[in-house]
């Protein structure tokens, strides 16, 4: 069996982890199986780095999309914070989304598109294309884009749903929004839900700490969190500065060192002064971090605490779990949904009443104790779903799509 792996866009952590851990466990699974992964760019050398720090064998294939100069979203000549620039300038310059090239869905057995924002299907090809879905953020307000960014993946999503494509998502919850945002284009059958997991098969090495973050040795609070508007940090970070005896907050993920050309950035740095609080004593602002040191930080953590509005899959807050570490947890449905699956106690709260994450957090440092033991003992007895098992749903349902798609041949040829 050969399958294509087609990403265009650059992920953030999420997407290249769960691109990695899926495509170890296909192997895992079949040893004869050949994989190929199709991008360009940027996206190109992230993934093949993280491919390689994790050494799983894959074949890379470059393969510009027609006009890739023309694609957004992107950066500005390279240059951090100009994402948003690049959006507004998509309108006149650029082209939205990277187009599939027709030879990427030709001479393979199934094409695997793992992340399908931002990416234009060809008209017509003769293979299976799976595509999955992680969330419906960017058609959203909340999501990080423009109005007419949304108006564009919203037309992307309707036309990809018109073709023959099976699509996988994480959760129920995903597809109840999808009946929300598109009402006329869901067709139940196209749909499958595999759950992914924060319980990791490749584990990281924990990496030292930098001897220059000593505030690591006193208790702190860890927000994992790329700064998009559903992340909703400047809730959490209004309601932390009224807190009695507060903790200070670790802020990781994609520009939360708040580079100054990022508006949002701007905005966060412009709310903390606001707010009395201190760059470097009340918040620490890392941005991404590599793998290790995310794990050293995660170990350490008083707690995690993810003020998220929407989501598909959040894997800072399972990955807390399995490494004993208590969560507060937005309450909204996705995250209802996955930690029901896995069995998992987390403190609640409500993403838009700050008095409910204020007492939430009034209530965790008064029960220290009892909410580490019991984030430790389910450690225990936590629901097991590994990557394997992940893989596994997707080798079944790789398999089942292949044989349909064998069957009409068939049932076309004569």
């Amino acid at each position: 069996m050969k399958i294509r792996i087609i990403n265009y866009s650059a992920g953030i952590r999420g997407v290249p982890r769960f691109v990695l851990e899926v495509a170890h466990g296909l192997q895992m699974r079949d040893p004869d199986i050949k994989l190929e992964f199709i991008s360009h760019g940027l996206a190109l050398r992230q993934f093949q780095r993280i491919f390689q720090e994790f050494k799983v064998a894959i074949r890379f294939i470059d393969m510009p999309p027609p006009d890739y100069w023309r694609s957004a979203p992107r950066r500005l000549f390279n240059i951090r914070g100009t994402g948003l620039a690049s959006m507004y300038l998509s309108r006149s310059i650029f082209t939205w989304g990277f187009q599939i090239p027709d030879q990427a869905l030709r001479e393979c057995d199934l094409v695997w598109i793992p992340y399908l924002h931002f990416h234009r299907l060809p008209g017509a090809w003769k293979v299976p294309v799976v595509a999955t879905l992680h969330d419906m953020n960017l058609l959203s307000d909340i999501g990080g884009l423009p109005a007419f960014g949304r108006r564009h993946e919203r037309q992307m999503l309707l036309r990809a749903m018109q073709l023959p494509v099976h699509f996988v998502t994480y959760a129920q919850a995903t597809i109840a929004d999808l009946k929300e945002y598109l009402p006329l284009a869901l067709a139940p059958d196209k749909f499958h839900v595999i759950p992914i997991t924060g319980n990791h098969v490749r584990k990281n090495t924990v990496s030292a700490l930098p001897q220059t973050w000593s505030w690591t040795a006193t208790p702190y609070l860890l927000c994992p969190a790329h700064l998009y508007p559903n992340k909703n940090q400047a809730f959490m970070l209004r309601v932390l500065a009224g807190m009695p005896n507060r903790l200070p907050v670790v802020l990781t993920g994609a520009d939360t060192d708040l580079p100054r050309l990022n508006p949002r950035a701007r905005k966060l740095r412009a709310l903390m002064k606001s707010l009395g609080l201190v760059l470097g004593r009340d918040v620490h602002p890392l941005g991404f971090v590599a793998s290790g040191q995310y794990d050293a930080l995660l170990r350490h953590a008083r707690a995690v605490i993810m003020p998220t509005l929407a989501e598909g899959m959040c894997f800072p807050v399972e990955e807390a779990i399995w490494a004993g570490v208590p969560v507060l947890c937005s309450d909204i449905p996705v995250m209802r949904e996955h930690m029901q699956r896995i069995g998992a106690d987390v403190i609640w709260f409500d993403p838009r009443r700050p008095a409910s994450l204020h007492d939430a957090l009034l209530d965790f440092q008064a029960n220290y104790d009892q909410y580490k033991a019991r984030a430790l003992e389910q450690n225990m007895r936590l629901r097991p779903w590994s990557w394997q098992d992940v893989a596994h749903e997707y080798y079944r349902h790789f398999q089942l799509f292949m044989d349909e798609a064998k069957g009409a041949r068939a049932a076309n040829a004569h």
